[in-house]
């Protein structure tokens, strides 16, 4: 319940509303659907005297955004706004044109004049999409007197869904008794988190050894740390802390409220100023469980719709942060990893007496004093000390860049000499070089050649174009070959042939051994 929230049935005195006969008009929207905000109870006439609005949806929805357009018989349109506020997952609500007949009710953003004809349809919108029509009948009037009506019920108000389908006799029932509506305030959230502050977390416990020493010690498991830096007392029950990161519902193991197992806005929970609380329990009292490699954590209103102060902390598995946790550093009010404190402020030298829990035995030798161990490689290393330089000799001076001493003379001798006076210093390579007589004349170029724009030196003029030669193409006449190349050519191939049968010849006679001892055996 939230403070101030009454569920009473409201009445309304309908013989003071003048219900004068209307013309229907046909809806704009009539679409069987399920829409967030329903309207479920209404009451018209020349203007929108009642209307009961229902949240069916899992989230709290801001009624600023919800808007309600009457249509006259005469085509008049009105929009009508409704106040801005969160109106709470299944929480009904009812607006009035008139708040002193209607127990409770809430009055409408925009004031209402009568309409020339009465009102003969509805239509709801949320964030300028509509969502419901409703196709009004004469509520006075009529033909037959059993058709005259005070108000308007939704025949499904009371179920777990309500659906609209644009037409009146299909979604509402007439009713010619007493108003009877339901109401509730609607709900804002806090502007800020009023101080309270997430300054530790701890996500990657050290293991413990098993005991009763290890239950009490809350260094042995997960934990967060929250703090009211104001300077007046807070109310924790309008807030929540949760983990996780952007889209996670929350549930039961990332949404927190103060370990009290039952809580409601309307209890009293309260956290002094500059006090802190350590929350290592889930509201069903089992141990918190962080996500150790990193993820948000934030502080929201109760009811998750506004948050305050998110946080991220780093993978706090890596060896660097082994035993440590993430919090505040109270002298530069920076995140950082800090030593685990639970039961005092960040950062603070643990007291002389604390919970007596036996040390790990590690078995690692204690560093010397001018040591530290390295949370890195887990090994001593030497303390630097400061050391104050000894001055340098005399005739020489301490280099700024490698804090080392240089002779003066030296110094001073590795300086530039002077150039001479038909000189000049170029200030790329920082060499010396001769000044250009104004007397110098350059030398024309040879034939086929130019000069460089670029360099000022000659070169080759490239040639673009085949050269004209002064003569004309002459054509070449074919030359026969004599029949003296064809005798030739004949002789040499002869030789070559006689050459392999002679060298091929007892093969060839095997072959045709092969050859007529075939023949014979086939005759």
């Amino acid at each position: 319940m939230l403070p101030g929230v009454t569920f009473a049935e409201a009445s309304i005195d309908t013989a003071s509303i003048t219900v004068p006969s209307v013309v229907t008009q046909t809806p704009p929207l009539a679409v069987a659907s399920t829409p967030d905000v329903i309207l479920t109870a209404f009451s018209t006439g020349d203007r929108l005297e009642v209307a009961e609005l229902f949240n069916q949806s899992s989230v709290a929805v801001d009624m600023g955004a919800v808007t309600i357009t009457t249509i006259d018989s005469v085509g008049g349109r009105r929009e009508i706004s409704l106040p801005s506020g969160w109106l709470l997952s299944r929480h009904y609500i009812t607006f009035a044109y008139d708040t002193t007949l209607i127990r409770g009710a809430v009055p409408f953003a925009t004031s209402q004049t009568a309409t020339p004809g009465n009102i003969s349809t509805l239509v709801v919108s949320r964030q300028q999409t509509i969502t419901q029509s409703i196709n009004i009948p004469p509520m006075a009037g009529n033909s037959n007197p059993k058709d005259n009506y005070l108000w308007a019920q939704h025949k499904q108000r009371g179920n777990v869904t309500l659906k609209q389908t644009g037409d009146f006799a299909t979604d509402f029932v007439k009713k010619t008794s007493a108003l009877v509506v339901e109401g509730t305030v609607l709900y804002r959230p806090p502007r800020d988190a009023g101080g309270l502050t997430v300054t530790e977390i701890h996500p990657n416990p050290v293991d413990c050894a098993p005991g009763t020493a290890s239950d009490i010690d809350l260094r042995c498991g997960d934990y967060i740390k929250v703090e009211n830096t104001s300077d007046k007392s807070l109310n924790l029950t309008q807030y929540r802390l949760r983990v996780g990161s952007y889209g996670d519902t929350a549930s039961l193991t990332n949404a927190f409220n103060w370990q009290q197992s039952v809580m409601t806005p309307d209890d009293e929970l309260i956290l002094n100023a500059h006090d802190f609380l350590t929350i290592h329990l889930r509201d069903d009292l089992h141990p918190l469980s962080l996500v150790a490699t990193g993820k948000y954590v934030w502080i929201e209103d109760y009811f998750g719709i506004v948050q305050y102060g998110v946080v991220q902390y780093p993978d706090m598995t890596l060896a660097k942060y082994s035993g440590l946790s993430w919090g505040i550093d109270s002298y530069d009010h920076t995140w950082k990893a800090t030593l685990p404190s639970p039961t005092q402020r960040n950062n603070q030298l643990p007291p002389e007496v604390m919970i007596d829990v036996p040390a790990l035995d590690t078995g690692l030798v204690p560093c010397g004093d001018n040591q530290y161990r390295s949370t890195e490689t887990n090994r001593c290393r030497n303390l630097i000390q400061a050391t104050v330089p000894a001055p340098c000799r005399d005739g020489q001076y301490r280099s700024e860049e490698t804090g080392r001493c240089r002779s003066i003379v030296a110094t001073v001798s590795s300086a530039l000499k002077p150039c001479a006076d038909d000189q000049f210093r170029n200030p790329e390579t920082g060499r010396c070089k001769k000044i250009a007589s104004t007397d110098d004349i350059l030398q024309a170029c040879d034939d086929g050649w130019e000069r460089n724009p670029e360099t000022n030196r000659c070169r080759k003029i490239k040639v673009t174009e085949m050269p004209v030669v002064p003569f004309a193409v002459q054509p070449i006449q074919a030359i026969s070959t004599p029949w003296t190349t064809w005798v030739t050519i004949a002789g040499i191939a002869t030789i070559a042939l006689g050459y392999g049968l002679w060298e091929w010849r007892q093969e060839i006679g095997s072959v045709v051994q092969r050859v007529r001892l075939t023949l014979r055996h086939r005759r």
